[in-house]
C-alpha cells in the first residue's frame, strides 16, 4: 500500500493583544509531507503453514512545535526555529502462521523488528522559552527493537 499526504497550513487570524499576527506565526504540528509505504505478502504456503512478510516505511517532514513568531518582534521573543526535523522509520515482520499444533490449536511464530535502521529523531520538544533560559525537554523515538512473538489460538 501507498499513502501520501500534503498539507499547506497557514493561520487566517492569530490575535495577540488586539494585533493580528497571522503572517508572523508558524502553524504547529503540521508537517508539509507525510508518506507511508507497506509491502506485504505471502512468501510461501506449505502443508505446515504460511510464511508471511511485511515491511513498512513511514516518513514525516519537519514541523514546528509552537506558534512562535517567524520574524523577530519587539520585545525579543522565541523565534520559530524550534522545529522537529523530518524523520523516517522502517519496520519489518516475518511470520510463520496457520500452523496446526494439534487439538484444534493454531499457532504463529513471528520475528519482528521496529526502527530497523536505528534512526534517531525527536518526537516531542517542550520549550520553556526565554523566560526560563530557553530550557528544553526533548523526547526521542524508540531505538531499534526486535523480538519473537509466539501465539496460540484455540
Amino acid at each position: 500500500g501507498l499513502n501520501y499526504g500534503y498539507l499547506r497550513s497557514d493561520f487566517d487570524e492569530f490575535m495577540i493583544l488586539g494585533v493580528d499576527e497571522a503572517n508572523n506565526r508558524s502553524p504547529t504540528f503540521a508537517p508539509r509531507n507525510t508518506l507511508g509505504v507497506v509491502i506485504d505478502g505471502v512468501m510461501a504456503r506449505t502443508s505446515n503453514g504460511v510464511l508471511h512478510a511485511t515491511v513498512d516505511y513511514r516518513y514525516t517532514s519537519s514541523f514546528n512545535m509552537y506558534a512562535y513568531p517567524t520574524t523577530q518582534v519587539t520585545p525579543p521573543s522565541q523565534l520559530a526555529a524550534n522545529s522537529v526535523i523530518s524523520s523516517y522509520t522502517v519496520n519489518g515482520r516475518i511470520a510463520f502462521s496457520d500452523m496446526n499444533w494439534g487439538h484444534d490449536i493454531q499457532g504463529e511464530v513471528e520475528l519482528w523488528g521496529n526502527n530497523l535502521t536505528d534512526n534517531e529523531h525527536i518526537n516531542l520538544i517542550v520549550d520553556f522559552g526565554p523566560s526560563f533560559g530557553n530550557l528544553r525537554s526533548v523526547n526521542y523515538n524508540d531505538p531499534r527493537t526486535y523480538g519473537v512473538t509466539v501465539t496460540a489460538r484455540w
